[in-house]
């Protein structure tokens, strides 16, 4: 008798890592002072005839040590947290150094439920108080800092460079949904050869909120803001229950400074510039605070300034949301709706049309003597041109009724 084998599972119809809605957080620590340490001549700087200068190894020494520091506060706050099961809801997956832009070096970090966006920011504050007292002791410098949040697939992008080269073909995006395959499925030494980066207006908007960052403020994006404030105000409601359950985790100091235009952002609108205090028992900050009757914003005013805005702006911010396989919630986190299922549903759809349009378009068509099968593919590709663009209005209308109309731009 002859057992007939199981259809095998078609890989195209799983929704792959990068395909699915998910948020990443962004770090960056920039070193404060360093153009002018660059400028100055080799002996003022300490160097010795014939080494590297003193800038090179200052800079390179930051970007190790900030990677190091990080990696070993995340550790420490997971051994303290307990049991892996807790952990796995409490942390996620661990922060990645993203990449370095002059000074400054950045990370990232996958982000599937509001307690691991707390748990990272906790530990990046001991990081950049690490970096701090290195950069101050060692070469007189200082650190500043940004944090935000970005969502992904439909309002930013990951791009993965090195897997192929174009050979002509100007479908770019298929080329990037092949390289952002084989990066997610490559081993360590062969995702090396490959380069990620992410774009789209979140990353836009978090460098523009980097010109507002001190070594005093750790400056926030709106949907971070939101965020770790409906956390923080559940728990101060609760008896210090976060959404998975009571944590003595020390509060944020959080601050406004008001809203600022930002270049390209908002469509033109002032941004809400938030930010963390990071030396909030500092006598000199403390004072010049009461002198100019600075506000001290609660996390709940906070919560609903932001649910404000993200209102208002739903077309143009990501708001923050996450699966409901996560686990539990605080009130006023939002759940992963059809909306967005829908939208993701619509955009896979059309990405396969897209491929077997191109898969089409390969055929030679003229050097097929055979008429039929030379119409046949004609017919067949102008078949799939009209399904394409049938989607393609598809996706619009589905979009549209997640983010809404794109507003006008102000500018």
């Amino acid at each position: 008798m002859t057992v007939e084998k199981p259809p095998e599972q078609d890989v195209n119809c799983r929704i792959e890592e990068w395909e699915q809605y998910h948020l990443r957080l962004f770090f960056s620590a920039d070193i404060v002072g360093s153009t002018a340490f660059k400028q100055k001549p080799e002996g003022v700087g300490g160097s010795r005839p014939g080494a590297d200068p003193t800038w090179f190894s200052t800079v390179l020494s930051f970007y190790h040590q900030a990677e190091k520091s990080f990696n070993e506060h995340w550790n420490n706050y997971q051994k303290a947290i307990g049991s892996s099961e807790d952990v796995a809801h409490w942390f996620g997956p661990a922060p990645d150094v993203w990449k370095t832009v002059g000074d400054e070096v950045l990370f990232t970090k996958r982000t599937e439920h509001p307690m691991q966006a707390l748990m990272a920011i906790h530990a990046w504050c001991q990081t950049l108080s690490d970096l701090r007292q290195q950069l101050r002791s060692k070469y007189g410098l200082d650190v500043k800092s940004c944090v935000w949040l970005a969502d992904f697939p439909l309002k930013n992008q990951e791009v993965v460079l090195g897997h192929s080269k174009p050979n002509g073909e100007d479908d770019f995006a298929h080329l990037n949904r092949e390289a952002l395959k084989a990066f997610y499925i490559s081993d360590g030494a062969n995702k090396k050869l490959l380069l990620r980066d992410f774009i789209g207006p979140s990353i836009d908007t978090g460098f523009r909120l980097g010109a507002f960052a001190s070594p005093r403020k750790l400056i926030i994006s709106l949907e971070l803001a939101h965020l770790l404030a409906t956390e923080q105000a559940h728990a101060e409601s609760n008896g210090g229950w976060h959404s998975r359950g009571p944590s003595a985790i020390k509060k944020f100091s959080f601050r406004f400074d008001g809203k600022h235009q930002l270049k390209g952002v908002l469509a033109g609108s002032p941004y809400p510039v938030f930010w963390i205090d990071l030396d909030p028992e500092s006598s000199i900050h403390r004072t010049e605070d009461e002198l100019k009757a600075a506000v001290k914003p609660s996390a709940h005013q906070i919560k609903d300034f932001t649910d404000a805005m993200l209102a208002e702006y739903s077309s143009l911010l990501g708001i923050p949301m996450f699966a409901e396989s996560s686990g539990r919630l605080a009130p006023g986190h939002k759940v992963i709706g059809i909306e967005v299922s829908d939208a993701i549903d619509a955009r896979r759809t059309l990405h396969q049309a897209q491929k077997k349009k191109q898969e089409n378009e390969e055929v030679d068509i003229a050097s097929n003597d055979d008429t039929d099968t030379t119409q046949k593919a004609v017919r067949s590709t102008a078949d799939v041109k009209s399904d394409l663009t049938q989607l393609q209005l598809k996706q619009r209308e589905i979009q549209e009724r997640f983010f809404g109309k794109p507003r006008p731009s102000q500018e």
